[in-house]
């Protein structure tokens, strides 16, 4: 599935799983589908998708239990120690962007304010920045 850019939400496997509710349902629901998920032991490519709809969540104003911002900051150093980042077109830019998303977590965890710039939007022509990420 193509990825428009380092964000972990900017692919299409976290769109379409966006995209199946509305933005009520998702944040209603993402917290159980994220422990759901987690629980049922994904392969590494699926922790990517874990951490973007997270990421994506949080950045719509969803309020998570400590324990999920836990746990997805331990997917995120999960994925920082063990991914092979050699599909992407920019490695370092990619772990740079891991180590930001984690940050984020750490900063909801104390709960330390802070805002975000505009999500991005999947742009209508592009080149994938991963050329094996796919679900």
């Amino acid at each position: 599935m193509p990825t428009w850019a380092y964000d972990s939400y900017c692919n299409d496997n976290v769109m379409e799983y966006v995209e199946d509710f509305t933005k009520e349902d998702f944040l209603n629901r993402v917290v159980e589908d994220l422990d759901e998920y987690l629980q049922e032991g994904m392969e590494t490519f699926n922790l990517e998708f874990i951490v973007g709809i997270g990421i994506y969540a949080i950045r719509l104003g969803k309020k998570f239990p400590k324990k999920s911002l836990i746990l997805l900051r331990n997917v995120i150093e999960c994925l920082l120690e063990r991914n092979d980042f050699s599909s992407w077109v920019d490695q370092d830019k990619r772990i740079a962007k891991l180590g930001h998303e984690k940050k984020i977590m750490d900063n909801l965890l104390i709960d330390r304010s802070f805002s975000f710039d505009v999500l991005k939007k999947k742009p209508i022509l592009f080149n994938s920045l991963n050329k094996n990420y796919y679900n």
